[in-house]
């Protein structure tokens, strides 16, 4: 006779076995108050639903998941009476299977109290089993290290006094829509709390005697658990060793990763897990995100380190998202989400990509993004200025999507610069560093309009000081030309009245045969002139520039140079000439849609109508002009404005609200760093008290506006401040703002 057949769901113990499984609480456990706290949340709402509840902490490998999972499971053991069960599940351990659900369910069962010959085989029947045990009754599951969702969903209990926390590197998504489980992502942790976990390690005292370099070892790790746990058991280990030695060590980035590894723990091998897991397309963009040092990506990045179009990247971007290897960091200045990679495992990608890919597929890719961003930043000015105006172009090659521009990428231009803005300046030195001296000395004009809109003034020094050195070695006339003259105009902001620089870019424009670029360099050394007081001479310059940029078709710059001869005829008491010349420039403007020349040039309409008495016009042109600079959030243009508005209101015998305007503008200029503004606004702001009857408060004005003018860079302020606090019968003092 043959054995009958088990029954495929046996009868439930009549006492099943109470488990207590849950592993020791992490030592040294910090922080995560907040995720502690949003668990306790959850199970509570569940309770109160009468439901079970169901929490995915997902992050990125060694984030710290285990640890806050058991935290929080012995925190709330006691509302579990009936047992509290933990489960590896092995989704990413090295040379393991991931455990099947009918494993789980049999190591389930028989610690519930099943005997073995009574588990039953199928993969439902164990199910079916095991929810039938929990009825009525409260246990917690951990289910940790998932992979899919499929692995943990023939788990979940459906009693209504159970409670399920699951960790995963991955997003599960199908849990959340289908079981409606809560998914809480782990953050790493802040500089501060970094420290106090290696405080927890090697002891407060060890770490407080060295504040500095404590914190440059948490900043090493980048706020990741495993790797301060590893950091700090090495220092425990080797008591000679301190957190300076240790964040010595971890300074090479070639060797970074092999010194965070103690035992048998080890970051490399926790990064590997999860890159073997992924695509091929996957794994080919996570190798090249490596090769960028950018903080921080938008989109478009993707599509060109893959060389196709955006819609196949962005498949390739989220299954690295999913994968916890990326993490989107919200939305930048134009509303586009911008993604980064941890330093760490950017430093695992940069490793896989030096070892599987050949020199010419990493200096492609990393071109494709350079001439993507060129091609990107051209077409933002472009927008921005209403042309192709004030800009010199060399010979490098964009690179263009196969699916093309996505409009709505530029639709704010100068929004759009702000994103990049880190992008572009570690572009330049991308460039530099990889033989790309046309692509380096490109990127770095490219960002002059953000630059000088907003005030980056040592980011306009920095990217075009790398690019000139990149452009000399190489030979590259045009380049260094196109550098001299961007570097020229920029110490003019700085108050550099004489610009050898801007002598240097005419003579190699001239060499060269660049007809545009002579006159652009032509433009600011009549601004140069123009500074110093010599009037006369800065026409001269002007008068030479002009017909060049109308040959050249640079409508922005023509009308920037009609504004500057308009400013002189100012000077002059030629006001009908000055005004004819506005209205030019403003018409120009106003035709190709460049808003910031509109801006500039009823600034000077204003200067024109204030100096002619004609207060009321004036008001309404710097009121107009500040509506357009602060929809752009142009600091500079911000502050010479509201110089003039201020002024103007006071003549209008507004006293008060003309000294709230000045204020305005001498706290706008000198956080764009533009002194020649901040002393026109201070010597008003004095003007202002003096007829307010505050002497006390205008000397002190009065000197700082000295202070900001002195070493001639702005000596008309200088002059006229020295002369007010001579009227006053004060001394100019110490000269500090």
């Amino acid at each position: 006779m043959s054995p009958a057949p088990r029954p495929s769901i046996p009868a439930v113990p009549a006492a099943p076995v109470t488990a207590a499984q849950l592993p020791s609480n992490v030592a040294g456990f910090v922080a995560r108050e907040r995720e502690l706290a949003e668990m306790d949340r959850v199970f509570a709402e569940s309770r109160a639903a009468g439901v079970p509840a169901c929490i995915v902490v997902t992050s990125m490998g060694g984030a710290g998941k285990t640890g806050l999972a058991v935290r929080w499971a012995h925190r709330v053991a006691e509302h579990f009476p009936d047992g509290q069960l933990f489960i590896d599940l092995h989704g990413y351990t090295a040379q393991t299977e991931p455990l099947t659900p009918e494993a789980s369910l049999d190591r389930f069962l028989r610690t519930l109290g099943v005997p073995g010959e009574r588990v039953p085989a199928g993969l439902e029947d164990r199910e079916a089993l095991l929810r039938s045990m929990l009825a009525n009754r409260r246990v917690l599951f951990v289910l940790d290290n998932a992979r899919t969702s499929a692995q943990v969903r023939p788990l979940l209990p459906g009693s209504p006094g159970c409670a399920v926390v699951i960790t995963t590197r991955d997003q599960l998504i199908d849990l959340v829509v289908r079981e409606g489980a809560h998914p809480m992502r782990l953050p790493t942790l802040t500089p501060e709390e970094s420290a106090a976990l290696l405080g927890t390690i090697v002891g407060p005292e060890r770490i407080a005697a060295d504040p500095r370099s404590t914190a440059r070892l948490a900043e090493l790790c980048d706020g990741l658990p495993l790797a301060l746990r590893i950091a700090g058991a090495r220092l425990l280990a080797r008591p000679h060793w301190t957190p300076a030695s240790l964040a010595a060590r971890l300074d090479d980035e070639q060797r970074r990763l092999a010194e965070f590894s103690h035992g048998e723990v080890g970051l490399r091998a926790g990064f590997s897990l999860s890159y073997q897991g992924l695509s091929g397309p996957a794994a080919e963009l996570f190798r090249r995100l490596g090769l960028l040092r950018m903080p921080d990506f938008a989109d478009w990045v993707t599509a060109a380190l893959l060389g196709t179009g955006l819609g196949q990247a962005q498949v390739c971007l989220e299954e690295l998202l999913d994968a916890q290897l990326v993490h989107t960091v919200g939305p930048d200045a134009s509303g586009r989400l911008r993604h980064r990679m941890h330093d760490l495992v950017r430093l695992y990608a940069r490793e896989r990509v030096l070892a599987e890919e050949p020199e010419e597929c990493r200096s492609g890719a990393l071109a494709r993004v350079l001439g993507r961003l060129l091609a990107l930043a051209h077409e933002a000015n472009r927008r921005e200025r209403g042309g192709d105006f004030t800009i010199i172009r060399g010979a490098s090659a964009y690179w263009e999507p196969p699916d093309g521009l996505d409009e709505n990428l530029l639709a704010m231009p100068l929004d759009w610069l702000e994103s990049e803005r880190h992008t572009l300046v570690v572009g330049v030195t991308q460039a530099a560093e990889s033989g790309f001296p046309e692509l380096c000395w490109e990127l770095a004009l490219a960002g002059v309009t953000l630059f000088e809109a907003r005030g980056y003034l040592d980011d306009w020094r920095r990217t075009h000081e790398q690019a000139l050195a990149a452009v000399r070695r190489s030979g590259a006339l045009l380049g260094e030309a196109a550098m001299s003259y961007s570097l020229g105009s920029l110490e003019l902001y700085y108050g550099v009245k004489s610009s050898r620089l801007l002598d240097t870019a005419l003579e190699l424009f001239e060499k060269v045969g660049d007809a545009h670029g002579k006159a652009l360099a032509q433009r600011y050394l009549g601004l140069s002139e123009h500074f110093r007081g010599h009037h006369a001479e800065a026409l001269a310059r002007y008068e030479a520039a002009l017909p060049a940029l109308r040959d050249a078709g640079d409508r922005a710059a023509e009308a920037h140079v009609l504004g500057c001869m308009a400013q002189i005829a100012i000077l002059r008491g030629d006001y009908e000439l000055a005004r004819t010349r506005l209205r030019d420039a403003l018409a120009i403007c106003e035709r190709v849609g460049y808003r910031r020349g509109q801006a500039q040039a009823l600034w000077r309409l204003g200067e024109l109508h204030l100096r002619s008495g004609d207060v009321r016009r004036a008001a309404a042109a710097f009121e107009d002009a500040l509506e357009l600079v602060r929809q752009r959030r142009d600091a500079l243009g911000e502050a010479y404005i509201l110089c003039g508005l201020g002024e103007t209101q006071i003549l209008q015998g507004m006293l008060d609200r003309g000294r709230e305007t000045l204020s305005r503008a001498r706290q706008v200029a000198q956080e764009a760093g533009q002194a020649a503004a901040h002393a026109r606004a201070c010597f008003s702001l004095a003007q202002a008290m003096i007829a307010g009857g505050d002497p006390e408060r205008a000397v002190a004005l009065l000197r700082e506006t000295a202070a900001i003018a002195a070493d001639d860079t702005a000596p008309i302020w200088e002059k006229r401040a020295l002369s007010a606090l001579a009227d006053l019968g004060a001394q100019p003092g110490d000269l500090v703002p």
